[in-house]
């Protein structure tokens, strides 16, 4: 009897295994449409203009603690298949579509557009991609993690935080460290700001004027 038992609990341990492994094999396809994903290794960032925010503060002895960012983007293919009924991922939210439809600029309207607090689905001129074009045509954003970069000797920075006819420009590493410290708004946001990373250091700092 104790055989006959002990067999059948390493049966049960097997099943459980083999359905524990099966369950992690299965994809994560939950039917939810999302931006297309974007990977970069934060220790080894490639060279490349990227949305980004941090606080002047955490500029210290020539490196920047800052957030990585990345536009959302979203696949042709996927939303052109959107219909009523299934799910968008946007801006952080999952969302069940109750009507979706084209304007005569050809952009996706979803629940209504954004005249009626939905979301509108722009591809800009030359993209095979689709853009949320929020409020003053605003994306939206995925962070893709915090980093520590070092600013380059020749790092440069436009500001045009107080407009964009006459930014603050400054030129190497001491200037644009006192132009950054010395900035009238307390926060570089990812609705205005991109850096430009070259070998692993910061080129450019370039903030627009936002309203």
């Amino acid at each position: 009897m104790k055989k006959i038992l002990a067999l059948i609990l390493t049966a049960l341990l097997c099943l459980t295994g083999i359905a524990a492994l099966a369950e992690q094999a299965a994809p994560a396809d939950d039917g939810v449409v999302k931006p297309i994903p974007v990977q970069i290794d934060l220790n080894n960032i490639p060279d490349g203009e990227y949305p980004a925010e941090f606080d002047p503060e955490e500029l210290e002895d020539g490196k920047l603690f800052l957030t990585i960012l990345s536009v959302d983007h979203y696949a042709d293919a996927d939303v052109k298949g959107l219909a009523v009924g299934d799910q968008i991922l946007i801006d952080g939210v999952t969302l069940t579509i109750s009507s979706v439809g084209t304007d005569e600029y050809g952009d996706v309207q979803i629940n209504g557009g954004l005249v009626e607090d939905g979301y509108d689905l722009t591809m800009y001129d030359g993209d095979d991609v689709w853009t949320v074009a929020g409020l003053d045509d605003y994306p939206t954003w995925t962070a893709l993690g915090e980093t520590t970069l070092p600013l380059d000797d020749a790092v440069s920075l436009i500001d045009g935080y107080n407009g964009d006819d006459h930014p603050i420009t400054a030129d190497g590493l001491e200037a644009v460290t006192k132009a950054i410290e010395a900035s009238e708004d307390v926060y570089f946001d990812e609705y205005s700001t991109k850096v430009t990373v070259k070998s692993g250091k910061i080129v450019l700092i370039h903030r627009i004027y936002t309203p």
